[in-house]
């Protein structure tokens, strides 16, 4: 079964949220507001509770019940990371604070809704990494009842036999070529004649 993938408006180009808070699903804001303490719903305000409840609505209530449970797991910069709406993103960021982890996330949330992505990471070990990272996250949410993060594959490639979704991770030399989908830049600063 496929889902369709839930995307903002750009045609207004601010960074609004993804939908009117009135038009959502009551179960997953309330559950996307249990996430965030209330210094953080200050902080970040209503927009990542809207793109979270948005990204989550658009799953069966099994499923949705599932990506909760993973979400819970996540920091709140994590969060932000992988329910990321907007369709380019740059990350200037510090050290050690997860976002390749998150990233992986969010490409496993992508490949349960169908889509395929392509991690292009700085080498061959640091790819296959993010295959792990991914696998866990699948892993994690089919242990909380989700069919629809169930995978197969090797340390190169996962594929998400229930969505078509895949998940495919190459070294930056002569990686992404003849794939299409969306793409993650891992460390890309570090790449080499990117």
């Amino acid at each position: 079964m496929r889902h369709a993938k839930v995307t903002p408006d750009f045609a207004t180009g601010d960074r609004s949220p993804v939908h009117d808070l009135a038009t959502l699903p009551t179960w997953p804001m309330r559950a996307c507001t249990g996430l965030l303490q209330e210094r953080d719903r200050n902080t970040y305000g209503t927009a990542l509770v809207a793109n979270i409840a948005a990204i989550v609505g658009a799953f069966p209530p099994n499923e949705r019940a599932a990506i909760m449970a993973w979400a819970s797991t996540l920091y709140l910069h994590q969060l932000d990371l992988a329910f990321d709406p907007w369709q380019f993103s740059i990350l200037n960021k510090s050290r050690k604070i997860g976002a390749t982890y998150s990233y992986a996330g969010a490409a496993v949330l992508w490949a349960m809704m169908g889509d395929p992505t392509v991690v292009v990471s700085l080498g061959e070990d640091e790819a296959c990494e993010v295959i792990d990272d991914a696998r866990k996250h699948a892993a994690f949410m089919v242990s909380e009842g989700s069919t629809l993060a169930e995978t197969e594959g090797n340390k190169k490639e996962l594929v998400f036999p229930n969505t078509g979704g895949r998940i495919v991770a190459r070294p930056h030399t002569g990686a992404g070529r003849s794939f299409s989908g969306n793409v993650i830049l891992d460390e890309f600063a570090y790449h080499q004649d990117p």
